[in-house]
């Protein structure tokens, strides 16, 4: 949810700025560079900050394991997720001059990413036709992340209500069969077993920050030289 709330929330704002940029950039007050790189760095602590602050809140009212190791990767992994959302809603926003298109055209883009992520379908049943998406997904890279930082090495208990019945169990207590005993099973269940690790999942959500922020500029610069070329032919 960090990385849709990041991807939409950004889309607005920076329509906004984009008109003040245009503007500044065609009379010469500084270039594209100096725009963008300046933003994405004085927008990271905020997208620090807030993620750490907004996963000691989650995190033990979530009831995840009591380990310092594992909440400072899940604070990471959502610093990570949020950027990652906040480049995406970026480009999406560098793409059209229009808000009212901008807001038309970003959930068709970034809906997909959830949907296909493995989180709400799970990866076994994606078509073959609509299997990419995941790999372009930061919400796939973040819940493998999350979801390997808890099970992996997890031993479960079950409580009597969830006690399954067996025939190894006694007479007198049918239901004596727990189902799920280790983490490793649960990732099992969600497909999450293919041999991407943790710090894989990460790597890749890294990567995909740097991906989109890279693809901003370069579209933001596009959208730049377009609106220069024809205020050339008009003068």
């Amino acid at each position: 949810m960090t990385f849709m709330l990041a991807a939409f929330g950004v889309l607005g704002a920076f329509a906004m700025e984009k008109r003040i940029f245009t503007r500044e950039t065609a009379l010469g007050m500084y270039t594209t560079e100096t725009f963008y790189f300046t933003k994405v760095l004085t927008e990271l602590p905020h997208n620090t900050i807030f993620p750490i602050i907004q996963m000691c809140i989650l995190y033990w009212i979530i009831g995840y394991q009591n380990k310092a190791e594992n909440f400072l990767v899940f604070a990471f992994i959502n610093v990570l997720s949020l950027n990652c959302g906040n480049s995406l809603g970026i480009c999406i926003a560098a793409c059209f001059s229009d808000l009212r298109v901008t807001l038309i055209a970003a959930p068709p883009l970034i809906l997909p990413l959830m949907i296909f992520s493995g989180f709400f379908i799970n990866t076994e049943s994606i078509p073959v036709y609509l299997d990419w998406i995941k790999y372009l997904s930061p919400i796939n890279y973040a819940f493998r992340a999350y979801m390997k930082t808890e099970f992996v090495d997890l031993v479960l208990e079950c409580k009597d209500d969830e006690l399954k019945a067996n025939p190894s169990c006694p007479s007198n207590q049918p239901r004596c069969f727990c189902p799920v005993l280790e983490g490793e099973q649960v990732l099992k269940g969600f497909n999450l077993d293919d041999g991407i690790t943790r710090s894989e999942a990460m790597a890749c959500l890294a990567a995909l920050y740097l991906f989109f922020t890279l693809i901003g500029y370069v579209l933001l610069s596009c959208v730049v030289r377009n609106k220069n070329k024809k205020r050339a032919k008009h003068v």
